[in-house]
């Protein structure tokens, strides 16, 4: 509900014609906060909304329906145990009609087992302390609620070196590969593995999601770093993801070979 709000908020403001400092000067905030409640991460207060109602000069029966649309977005609120800079990812994921990932190196949150999630997690005290890992993990798996809802569209594309590399030791490793295997089963889920002998890409060294909202008519990218993310929706940049995602899509395997590739890797690991 964040998500589409702000979006709306936003798209208002640059009909008018206005910068988003203009409009965070108007509330008297800083720009990083009007940034954040754009793009569905924060929430303003009903009077704020009104400033900036009056300020794009909208209809009043638009105006009217913002304001409303604002009052149950307040309302469904969340807080999350997640960094602030991860909740726009995390809100996204919530009401996004598809997702696509791509990751060369491990399997998406979306997707993780609980020991696989709690061995990553477990990794890096500076990013997640150790009193948080058990409650990041709850979060993370109350998440993959969205993965069995059959009109949610889920494209994974993987590295090989997923395969391989061993998150929690052996026995761990295989839970989640059967976990995917289990998983790409699903109508509403493919997952493809980019092999070794695919060569080069232009993702290599890096990884990103792209969700699309299909009644918003959005498409926005998000590029994740240890301390901080980016959240993309400029349509030449998106067009950028877009191109990049396709080219691995018809590079990666198609579902009997992505079943076949996790079960040799499995039983390897067996």
């Amino acid at each position: 509900m964040r998500i589409r709000f702000g979006l709306q908020m936003r798209r208002l403001r640059e009909a008018a014609g206005l910068q988003s400092k203009d409009a965070a000067k108007a509330l008297r905030v800083n720009p990083s906060r009007l940034s954040r409640f754009e793009r569905g991460a924060a929430s303003l207060k009903a009077a704020e909304v009104d400033v900036l109602l009056k300020l794009y000069e909208t209809p009043d029966d638009h105006a009217e329906r913002l304001r409303a649309l604002g009052d149950e977005a307040r309302r469904r609120g969340f807080r999350l145990d997640v960094p602030d800079w991860a909740e726009t990812y995390i809100a996204l994921e919530a009401v996004a009609d598809e997702v696509k990932i791509y990751n060369g190196e491990l399997v998406p949150g979306l997707l993780q087992t609980e020991d696989y999630a709690h061995a990553l997690l477990r990794t890096s005290p500076k990013t997640v302390p150790p009193g948080s890992v058990d409650d990041a993990v709850a979060t993370r798996l109350g998440r993959q609620e969205r993965v069995n809802d059959p009109s949610f569209k889920i494209w994974i594309m993987l590295g090989e070196a997923v395969l391989h590399r061993a998150v929690g030791g052996a026995d761990v490793i295989r839970e989640q590969l059967l976990h995917l295997h289990t998983l790409n089963k699903q109508e509403n889920v493919c997952i493809q593995l980019i092999p070794y002998e695919a060569g080069g890409h232009a993702a290599l060294g890096t990884s990103f999601a792209m969700f699309r909202m299909i009644d918003l008519a959005a498409t926005f990218a998000y590029v994740e770093w240890l301390t901080d993310s980016v959240y993309i929706d400029q349509p030449e940049d998106i067009e950028v993801y877009g191109y990049v995602c396709n080219k691995l899509m018809a590079s990666g395997t198609d579902k009997p070979t992505t079943q076949r590739m996790l079960m040799r890797r499995i039983r390897d690991l067996s």
